[in-house]
């Protein structure tokens, strides 16, 4: 069973935790402001890799800064490659000129 959620860190970050059989396999490190969410990093363990479980945190990344409207600020060399590759799919969350 996967299953993702959002974990909230003692030093503010935060992440979107995917996990199959209740083991962490992938996350994304981010940080939530009050109008923006900033992505950090995306993980996915080693021997997990090729399942696609980046495209589902990417996927849930873009659906909960829709549902909260925030923009997202990718960091993260993935989430911008997404973007990057189908900008007219992401104009409502992702704003070329707030990098970084």
């Amino acid at each position: 069973m996967i299953e993702i959620k959002l974990v909230n860190h003692p030093d503010d970050r935060a992440s979107f935790n995917l996990y199959v059989n209740h083991e962490v396999v992938a996350e994304m490190d981010i940080k939530i402001f009050p109008d923006v969410i900033k992505v950090y990093h995306t993980l996915v363990n080693a021997d997990q890799r090729g399942k696609g479980y980046a495209k589902q945190l990417f996927t849930h990344l873009v659906d909960y800064a829709r549902t909260n409207k925030l923009i997202i600020i990718p960091i993260c060399e993935y989430v911008h490659a997404q973007f990057s590759a189908h900008p007219e799919l992401f104009a409502d969350v992702w704003q070329h000129d707030k990098q970084g």
